[in-house]
């Protein structure tokens, strides 16, 4: 790890000052008795991590271009494999939801995973990652089968659900030892921030939870990465980028539905969800092979 950039440490640490913040807001709003499990309140979560959240992946055309040597015709090859993912897993929803949803969990357990880079051993940043979705299934169950009933149109999202629950306490304890290990190797706060989020995905509800995490804890850390790799460009052209491509991202995700028969659900949250998930694989393959051309990230 060989360089750093202090705007990159400044975003950080607004991400993590918004992350406390919120996190003190929702505790007080919920010692007042106020039910954030509503149907306005998820969709306002949903809202959040899907405008807040998604930007993170939407360097990825932008970091491919840097990559590819002023080759136009393999920056249009290497973005048409990034639609054709998007339109595979929609077609995937459609055909084999339960599996995408398992296929899903487990591509989001390794992404969020990558938070995790003080811990040496990849079994357990993927377990820790698995956190994420583990937690919220413990603490609200019925909440998370809904959603994943709803993401699989009533096919086998249940079953995943309780398959999950089972898992959850095993995949937390070994998420709580961890943190204890981050904490011995000098980071501080991030296993501070890491506990705040287990314990807002454990008394949130699910969508809240994650949103909080994803916005304020995840998404800060690989925008931080992609704004140093492209600072060259200007910080309009960054700002438009962050805007259009998830706009984009919504517009060829509801044509292709359309195309293969419409959604497969009509809640707005689970479709959210399938969008994201539709979107993780290919940001997970370009991130990772990002990590392999590039020189990573100094930690902090």
């Amino acid at each position: 790890m060989t360089h750093s950039d202090p705007s990159a440490k400044n975003s950080g640490g607004a991400a993590l000052a918004a992350f406390w913040a919120a996190l003190a807001m929702l505790l007080a709003v919920r010692f007042l008795g106020i039910d954030l499990g509503g149907q306005l309140g998820t969709l306002a979560a949903t809202a959040i991590f899907m405008f807040g959240g998604l930007p993170h992946g939407a360097y990825d055309i932008n970091l491919l271009a840097r990559v590819s040597d002023g080759s136009r015709r393999r920056l249009a090859g290497i973005t048409a494999i990034y639609i054709a993912i998007v339109v595979i897993m929609v077609l995937a929803w459609r055909l084999r939801p339960d599996a995408t949803l398992i296929f899903f969990l487990l591509a989001a357990a390794f992404h969020f995973g990558e938070d995790w880079d003080r811990i040496d051993d990849a079994l357990l940043r993927v377990i820790c990652g698995a956190s994420v979705a583990a937690a919220p299934a413990v603490a609200h169950p019925d909440q998370v089968a809904a959603i994943f009933s709803d993401m699989t149109g009533g096919r086998g999202g249940a079953d995943v659900a309780t398959g999950l629950f089972l898992i959850a306490p095993m995949v937390l304890v070994v998420t709580a030892v961890c943190c204890l290990i981050v904490c011995q190797r000098g980071d501080r706060r991030g296993a501070m921030s890491m506990v705040g989020a287990m314990a807002a995905l454990l008394l949130f509800p699910p969508v809240i939870g994650f949103a909080l995490y994803f916005v304020c804890l995840h998404s800060p850390r690989h925008l931080a990465h992609a704004q140093l790799t492209l600072s060259d460009l200007s910080w309009r052209w960054r700002a438009a980028t962050a805007v259009a491509l998830p706009v984009a991202a919504a517009v060829i995700w509801m044509l292709a539905t359309r195309m293969t028969g419409g959604a497969i659900t009509p809640d707005a949250t689970a479709q959210a969800f399938q969008l994201l998930a539709a979107l993780t694989i290919p940001h997970l393959i370009v991130s990772s092979w990002l990590e392999r051309v590039q020189p990573a990230m100094p930690r902090e």
